[in-house]
C-alpha cells in the first residue's frame, strides 16, 4: 500500500522533506512524530512518502496535515479518484480558520482533532499534539532567571496571545533587562496589535523595514532589533532553554480547550520551569504543580516577584514533579506514540 503525505506548509513536501530534521527551524524531535509513523507503517508493508514522490494513480490513501488552503483542486481530484483522504489538525482556529470549516470536512473519511466536543470516533477521533518524550530531563546550573522563545505576530482573534508576548517582553526590558532573553523570529520590528487604518499601514512598512535590516545584517553581525532582549533566533530549544530556571510559555491563542502545542513539553524536558498561558483546562491534562499558571498573577510584577524569590527547595520541587510526570503513564497520551497508534489504526480499518 502506498499512503501520501501532504502538509499544509510548502516546505515540508518536496522530496520527503516532513521527515528530515533539517527541514525543520528549531531542533530535531519536531521530525519525530512523522518519521516514527513512516518506521511503523513500513514495518507493515505500507509506504509513507510525501506527494511527489508518487504517480496520482500509485496513491492508495493520504493524510493531510491541515487543511491544504491553497490546493483545493487537489482535494477534488482525488475525490473523484476515491481515493480515501484523512485530516490531522494541528493548528487552532485563530491561525487556520479553514481546518474548522465543517464544509471543508467534507472531503475527509477521517479526521483527527485535539478538539474534545468533535470526537464522535466515527469520523472524529481525538489524539494530542505529539512529541519525543524525554525520560531523564536536563539539569543543569541555571545562567539565568527567565527567558522566551516565541514568534512576534499579529492576530485580529480576541483570544490571541501574540499581543501578551510582546507587552511581557517589553516589560522586562523597562524593569529587569538584565534577568530577561528572547529568542525567536519576526523580533526585527515592534509589532502593531491594533487594527486601524494606521496600524496596518504601519505593519506594511515595517516589513519592508525588516527586508532592509535583513540585508543590514547579512553583512555585519550586529543586533538589528529595537528589543534589547532579543539574542537572535536558535536552532535547538533544549540548548537554550536548559540556562534558565523559567519560560514565559505562552501558546498561540488562549481559552481554547486542548489546544496544548510542544511549548510546554520543550520546557519540561530541557529542566526549565514554564510560566504557561493558554489551554483553559490545562490543569485537567497536565498537574498543576508542574508549572507556574500565568493566570494566577494580576501582574507581570507579581510573576516576576514569585520567580525571583522562590527558594531553591521549592524550585527542584517543581523540577522533581516535572521528572515524576514524564516518566508516569500521565505524559503517554502525548506522546508520539500514542498518536502513532491512532493514526495506524483508523488508517487501516
Amino acid at each position: 500500500m502506498n499512503v501520501a503525505i501532504f502538509n499544509y506548509y510548502e516546505k515540508y513536501n518536496k522530496n520527503n522533506a516532513l521527515f528530515d530534521s533539517a527541514s525543520y527551524p528549531i531542533g530535531e524531535d519536531l521530525a519525530y512524530p512523522s518519521c516514527l509513523l513512516r518506521n511503523k507503517l513500513n514495518q507493515m508493508n505500507i509506504n509513507l512518502n510525501t506527494m511527489d514522490q508518487y504517480l496520482i494513480d500509485d496513491i492508495d490513501k493520504v493524510i493531510f496535515l491541515d487543511f491544504p488552503t491553497y490546493n483545493k483542486k487537489l482535494l477534488k481530484t482525488l475525490k473523484a479518484k476515491n481515493i480515501p483522504m484523512y485530516l490531522i489538525i494541528n493548528e487552532c482556529e485563530i491561525i487556520k480558520p479553514d481546518n474548522w470549516d465543517k464544509k471543508n470536512h467534507n472531503y475527509f473519511n477521517k479526521i483527527f482533532t485535539w478538539k474534545e466536543s468533535l470526537v464522535d470516533n466515527k469520523k472524529y477521533f481525538k489524539f494530542y499534539w505529539p512529541n519525543k518524550i524525554n525520560k531523564n530531563i536536563i539539569v543543569k546550573q541555571k545562567e539565568k532567571l527567565c527567558t522566551m522563545i516565541a514568534g512576534n505576530k499579529i492576530n485580529n482573534d480576541k483570544r490571541e496571545l501574540y499581543s501578551a508576548r510582546a507587552d511581557i517582553v517589553e516589560w522586562f526590558e523597562k524593569n529587569h533587562l538584565n534577568e530577561f532573553d528572547l529568542y525567536g523570529i519576526g523580533w526585527e520590528i515592534k509589532q502593531k496589535h491594533g487594527h486601524s487604518f494606521y496600524d496596518n499601514l504601519y505593519r506594511f512598512i515595517s516589513k519592508r523595514i525588516i527586508k532592509y535590516r535583513n540585508f543590514l545584517k547579512s553583512f555585519k553581525n550586529i543586533n538589528v532589533s529595537p528589543y534589547k532582549s532579543y539574542k537572535g533566533q536558535i536552532e535547538n530549544k533544549k540548548d537554550i532553554l536548559s540556562s534558565y530556571k523559567f519560560s514565559i510559555c505562552y501558546e498561540n491563542a488562549q481559552n481554547i480547550p486542548g489546544y496544548i502545542t510542544e511549548k510546554i513539553f520543550d520546557c519540561f524536558f530541557s529542566g526549565c520551569v514554564p510560566v504557561y498561558w493558554g489551554a483553559p483546562n490545562i490543569t485537567d491534562l497536565i498537574p498543576e504543580d508542574c508549572f507556574i499558571d500565568n493566570r494566577n498573577f494580576n501582574s507581570h510584577e507579581e510573576l516576576y516577584y514569585y520567580m525571583k524569590n522562590m527558594s531553591l527547595a521549592d524550585y527542584n520541587g517543581y523540577i522533581e514533579r516535572i521528572e515524576k510526570f514524564i516518566n508516569s503513564q500521565k505524559i503517554y497520551p502525548f506522546s508520539a506514540e500514542c498518536f502513532v497508534e491512532t493514526i495506524i489504526r483508523e488508517l487501516s480499518q
